[in-house]
């Protein structure tokens, strides 16, 4: 390797290797504990952040004071912080199997996306008509509620035909290699990163994603692509947000246990993990989640046990305060009834 990248970057020197006498571990340590924050004080990375996101969330304070354009201006952010790019062409699903169940079948199929395809599941009740679709999102996978008795089937069992795909990062999507000494597979923190460094996210791909389930709903007689609803769980929430206030065909959202806010993991020093997939950088130099679900207004907003930080449901009496703005933004758009919180102690 040396001597290769010494003859063609046109370096001197020997490529032979040499003997090397290595420090000990007592020669290197400069300080006394081996850390120049414990020894010398300082700052940590999340001392910098809090203080940096102070601003931040002050200037979005002071901009939600006049709503409409803030709302506006946070939806405009969001499409350019994410690196969303809506799909510029058509493609045609492919049909991989299905099989039948009690009063529904289950059918695969995956749909090429450039450089890779996303499969989904489409469970569809017996018999004929255009049956109302829900779209149904879990941070594990297409597979995680399909089973027999499970949530997936509880909707068709309503009359609706779910369908339920495989974002990037989760299931045949991921999680793939985590990068690092962090060695929870579950978090796929390689495909978390990568974006950022050619100024996408992982909430815009996945609601680029999104958009290609939506065009296999609209190409369907059997569905009806005037009924949709959304439904994500956790992580997944945020490419849920993310695509229906870019799209607005998705005319009911559920967020079941998904965080509340962007403001409550940079204000805080330990956060769940896995909510990192639903993050965008710089996002709040513009807007927080709940800005983006102001701007879903008139649509039917539904939000179940929403989380902090730490993924520890958020109580009834903290929820009022923290999704002011939104219900405002219902109120305004003369919609009230259609934005919803469902707590543990309102159910």
């Amino acid at each position: 390797m040396y001597e290769f990248l010494q003859k063609h970057l046109n370096l001197p020197g020997d490529p032979s290797e040499e003997p090397v006498k290595l420090l000990s571990a007592a020669d290197l340590r400069v300080t006394q504990t081996g850390q120049v924050l414990s020894s010398l004080g300082g700052k940590t990375i999340s001392d910098v952040i809090q203080e940096q996101s102070a601003d931040q969330l002050l200037s979005l304070e002071q901009s939600r004071q006049h709503p409409a354009r803030h709302i506006r201006q946070a939806v405009d952010a969001a499409r350019r912080l994410s690196g969303f790019q809506t799909p510029n062409t058509t493609k045609q699903p492919v049909f991989t199997g299905r099989y039948q169940r009690d009063s529904y079948v289950v059918k695969k199929y995956f749909i090429d996306n450039g450089n890779y395809p996303i499969p989904f599941l489409l469970l569809k009740p017996d018999g004929k008509g255009s049956f109302p679709v829900v779209l149904y999102l879990h941070p594990s996978g297409k597979s995680a509620a399909a089973v027999p008795g499970g949530e997936m089937e509880w909707f068709v069992h309503q009359g609706a035909a779910v369908i339920a795909p495989d974002l990037i990062g989760t299931g045949e999507l991921g999680p793939g290699y985590s990068g690092g000494e962090i060695t929870d597979l579950s978090i796929p923190h390689a495909i978390w990163f990568a974006p950022i460094q050619v100024n996408k996210s992982i909430p815009g791909i996945r609601a680029a994603e999104i958009m290609r389930v939506l065009e296999f709903i609209r190409s369907r007689p059997d569905l009806d692509a005037g009924h949709i609803s959304g439904v994500a769980r956790g992580s997944a929430g945020a490419a849920l947000l993310y695509a229906a206030v870019f799209d607005q065909s998705i005319g009911k959202i559920a967020l079941i246990q998904s965080p509340l806010s962007y403001e409550s993991m940079v204000t805080n020093q330990f956060y769940d993990l896995s909510y990192a997939l639903g993050t965008v950088s710089g996002a709040l130099t513009a807007y927080d989640l709940q800005d983006l679900e102001a701007g879903l207004a008139p649509l039917s907003l539904l939000l179940v046990n929403a989380t902090d930080q730490a993924g520890e449901i958020i109580p009834s009496e903290f929820m009022t305060k923290q999704t002011a703005f939104i219900r405002d933004a219902y109120q305004r758009a003369g919609q009230p009834d259609k934005f919803t919180i469902k707590t543990p102690g309102v159910f």
